[in-house]
C-alpha cells in the first residue's frame, strides 16, 4: 500500500470544509426542532409522545419511551455491551434491523431474543446473554 488512501482521506475532509467540533457543539438533541426530550439531551432526539415506562436489564431500571425498541433504550441508557459473544467478546447493536443477531438478549426468560427487533414493554426482564444463551 503507498499510503495513497490516508492522503485521499485528508484531502476530501479539506475538500468538505469538516470542522472538528468545538466548544459550541450541541448535541442533536438540543438543536432539532421540536425536541422535547429534557431527561437525556444528547442521547435521544425528536420528540416524544406517550408516556415513559421502566423496564430491567441486568437488575438496573431502563426507562423507554412507547414504540421504542429494546435496543435503542438501552443505548438512550448507555448500555452497549448486550451479550457477551462464545469467544469471551463483548457484542452489542451493529446493524439495528434483525440481520447481524449481534443484539441477542435473554428476554423474559427467552434466549436469542434480537433486541433491535422488539418492542419495549413496561416491566419486561431483559439479561445480557452468555455464548449461545
Amino acid at each position: 500500500m503507498d499510503g495513497a488512501g490516508l492522503d485521499g482521506v485528508a484531502e476530501r475532509r479539506e475538500a468538505s470544509n469538516l470542522q472538528p467540533l468545538g466548544e459550541n457543539y450541541k448535541p442533536m438533541s438540543q438543536t432539532v426542532p421540536g425536541s422535547n426530550n429534557t431527561e437525556n439531551k444528547g442521547r435521544r432526539f425528536g420528540g416524544r409522545t406517550g408516556e415513559p415506562f421502566t423496564f430491567s436489564f441486568e437488575d438496573r431500571t431502563i426507562e423507554a419511551w412507547p414504540g421504542e425498541s429494546v435496543a435503542a433504550a438501552l443505548l438512550a441508557a448507555g448500555e452497549v455491551v448486550l451479550r457477551i459473544a462464545e469467544d469471551g467478546g463483548a457484542r452489542g447493536v451493529v446493524c439495528g434491523i434483525g440481520l447481524c443477531w449481534e443484539c441477542r438478549c435473554i428476554i423474559d426468560e427467552r434466549p436469542n431474543v434480537r433486541a433491535c427487533m422488539t418492542q419495549a414493554r413496561e416491566n419486561m426482564q431483559v439479561q445480557r446473554q452468555q455464548g449461545l444463551g
